[in-house]
């Protein structure tokens, strides 16, 4: 009996050194460097990367999925100071390849990087480095709610400083930006567009019983620095 329990003894110890080897062995993988999307142009009908929200005042980043399964999450950093130390801000678990940053103040460059982590709790490359400044909403946008005008003239409030402004309105029922004015040296009180100004996209008029939503973005020639009002409902019947 006691060569039994010897020998069951010996099998135990001699199972976890090869359990253990063999998880020693095991090749530590490295995920690949995560690629950022950058700030598309002003007048992409689809937006895409590093943006203003429209919802709130938060910075918006998103990247490229990976398409590397042993990604788990990724970790988000951010600095005021690109020579500075970056702190993390947030994580983001993988299918997920967005991030919104509500903790941020308006006038103030931020800068981001990405990093993936794999199940291995192994960690890529810093991903490349992008920054954005967010600027102060319009509001008072009208108009607003159920109108007759084909061709109304949109009015939003004057942003104290900003005199550079880019309207669009959406077709809800195509989910498509079908208009859109560009306005440069602005300093009336209300800015005022007409509908016939349109010079980036432009069509003859809206149609009647159609839902639509519009809104105004604030614009800079410094790169990468706006800001999105709300979108505003308007039904033309």
């Amino acid at each position: 009996m006691g060569k039994i329990r010897c020998f069951i003894l010996i099998l135990g110890v001699l199972l976890f050194i090869l359990n253990c080897t063999e998880k020693s062995t095991q090749p530590v993988i490295t995920p690949d460097r995560v690629q950022m999307i950058p700030s598309g142009l002003p007048y992409d009908k689809i937006e895409s990367g590093i943006d203003a929200v429209p919802e709130s005042n938060d910075i918006y980043l998103e990247w490229l999925d990976p398409d590397d399964p042993g990604v788990e999450f990724y970790e988000i950093y951010r600095s005021e100071d690109p020579a500075e130390r970056f702190v993390p801000v947030g994580k983001v678990f993988d299918p997920d390849t967005s991030f919104s940053d509500e903790d941020v103040d308006l006038f103030t460059r931020y800068y981001y990087y990405v990093l993936a982590v794999s199940d291995q709790n192994t960690r890529s490359e810093s991903s490349d480095t992008l920054f954005y400044t967010l600027l102060e909403k319009p509001t008072n946008l009208s108009p607003s709610g159920v109108r007759e005008e084909t061709k109304p003239q949109l009015r939003w409030e004057l942003v104290d400083g900003e005199d550079h402004y880019l309207a669009r309105i959406m077709d809800n029922q195509l989910d498509e930006i079908i208009w859109m004015a560009e306005l440069e040296f602005q300093y009336n009180n209300p800015v005022t567009v007409n509908f016939d100004s349109a010079n980036v996209i432009s069509i003859d008029s809206l149609q009647r019983n159609r839902d639509y939503n519009w809104r105004v973005d604030v614009l800079r020639q410094e790169y990468n620095s706006g800001s999105e009002s709300l979108w505003v409902p308007l039904r033309i019947e």
